[in-house]
């Protein structure tokens, strides 16, 4: 049901959309919070969260008042922020590798970053085979529902880099261009997709159960992108980004502080 751009190439096309049917299960094995799926009772929390998008979905109220609801009810159906961002192991490894990789490319450039992250045999090669690879070096797999959302909001990530940055035109040193701020634009973007990400995956099923065409849905889920990105605005500006160490105990603390801080913004306050 993901509206991916024909024109983009084939790394790009990695979808979690793949089993036959939707599934509110949740995305992590160990949550203690759990979304139960269609045929089970559900807690009140997770009902709260379904029946929000379910009405967005229908289209019965107000859009743009009624995500920021929805935005809160899943938020808290998965326990508040820090239980949701504690739940969230497998995005914070990842997001480390990102934080890592754009800062590297920001202080060293693409081709020094491609050979110091083990990556040196596709310097030189089709951006696509590049950027192939570093989809597999930042989440190399899907073995679980929670690997796939990694893998496939990593994939937007690399995704608006290919395009703002104009890779299409065969030169992967374009993105030599990143600024610092555009390096914090992209390391917010993956939270951001992440989190999208994830809370389609686990409620999508009340976009579903509507009955609604499919071009309605996938605008829909959009509105719901752009809800999410909008929202999630985290501060970057305590760190040196081009020298913070991503994989350092500050880094992980960093991290999981940041995604605390983005389920906040999506949870927001009571009205």
């Amino acid at each position: 049901m993901k509206d991916k751009n024909p024109l983009l190439p084939g790394w790009s096309l990695s979808d979690i959309s793949n089993e036959n049917e939707p599934s509110n299960e949740p995305a992590d094995k160990v949550d203690v919070v759990t979304a139960p799926s269609s045929n089970q009772s559900q807690s009140m929390p997770w009902k709260a969260a379904n029946t929000s998008l379910g009405k967005l979905a229908s289209g019965s109220v107000n859009k743009g008042e009624y995500f920021h609801k929805a935005g809160r009810s899943y938020t808290r159906a998965r326990g508040g922020s820090r239980a949701a961002a504690s739940s969230s192991a497998s995005a914070r490894a990842s997001s480390a590798k990102i934080g890592g990789f754009l800062s590297s490319i920001g202080s060293r450039g693409i081709n020094q970053t491609l050979r110091d992250i083990g990556l040196s045999h596709v310097v030189g090669q089709d951006v696509e085979r590049v950027m192939a690879a570093i989809l597999d070096f930042i989440a190399p797999n899907t073995a679980t529902r929670e690997d796939s959302i990694v893998r496939e909001s990593v994939c937007d990530t690399l995704e608006h880099l290919y395009e703002k940055y104009d890779l299409n035109d065969g030169d992967i040193t374009n993105l030599d261009r990143m600024s610092v701020p555009d390096i914090k634009e992209a390391f917010e973007n993956a939270i951001s997709s992440y989190i999208y990400n994830r809370w389609l995956t686990e409620l999508g099923i009340a976009i579903e159960r509507k009955s609604i065409s499919p071009n309605e849905a996938v605008s829909l889920e959009q509105e719901m992108k752009t809800y999410v990105y909008d929202s999630v605005k985290i501060d970057l500006q305590e760190i040196d980004i081009l020298n913070f160490n991503w994989h350092s105990d500050l880094g992980e603390q960093f991290i999981d502080q940041k995604f605390k801080e983005a389920y906040e913004l999506i949870e927001g306050e009571d009205e």
